[in-house]
């Protein structure tokens, strides 16, 4: 069976859950460098293995199990956009996120900002002009900004001794300990800060592409 590269879009044929601000009853968008097997991640007969039904369930507004009785996957259209240059994984991001943004699907909960290039001569020539991201190099700099907020505060770092976490007992902060335990808490206090204050997992196309903005949201408390 030949794979198929391809955006694609998953619709309500009637509007159940969808309204007006989901356009063309988008339910979700997403990318696939297989479509022949992605499908089997929608098709599946067993709800709790079926992708898209986990995602209804997940979602804030749609998580009272009644409702999701009524959700039918035959009520659901199957929209495929192809291209050659699809075999490009950036470029098929690239799309999604265009299509997420224009469409606004009821499930994406990510990369609703942004400005983003359609034209694939451009998008290549925007690519190489630009230096590589990554979701790994977007979580260091995550990390950077955290660091530089937290360790300029003035209501930290001022005791003589920390509570270590692991050894559950407070140590001298100026020993090895000591070091290892601020090091131990800076952590645990980024990764929140990472996933839960900001839920900046969900942020990292705004960053990609408009910088400024993602900037503006940041929130350290």
């Amino acid at each position: 069976m030949k794979t198929i590269a391809c955006a694609y879009i998953l619709c309500e044929s009637n509007p159940i859950f969808t309204t007006k601000k989901n356009k063309g009853n988008s339910l979700y968008v997403g990318t696939t460098a297989d479509w022949n097997q992605r499908i089997q991640k929608y098709q599946n007969p067993n709800p709790k293995s079926n992708e898209l039904i986990t995602k209804m369930r997940k979602h804030s507004k749609i998580k009272k199990a009644e409702m999701i009785k009524q959700f039918d996957m035959m009520n659901v259209a199957f929209r495929l956009i192809k291209s050659k240059n699809f075999i490009d994984r950036q470029y098929r991001e690239e799309v999604e996120s265009y299509l997420i943004k224009r469409l606004n699907p009821l499930l994406n909960l990510a990369k609703r900002d942004g400005i983003f290039e359609r034209n694939y001569k451009k998008f290549v020539l925007k690519k190489k002009s630009k230096p590589k991201t990554t979701f790994e190099t977007y979580k260091e700099d995550c990390e950077g900004y955290f660091g530089d907020w937290y360790w300029s505060r003035d209501d930290i770092g001022d005791t003589e001794t920390i509570y270590h976490p692991t050894k559950r007992m407070y140590v001298s902060r100026s020993s090895c300990a000591g070091e290892e335990a601020e090091s131990i808490q800076f952590s645990r206090k980024e990764q929140t800060w990472f996933w839960d204050t900001n839920k900046l997992q969900l942020k990292y196309e705004l960053w990609r592409t408009n910088k400024t903005k993602w900037e503006k949201e940041l929130k350290f408390r």
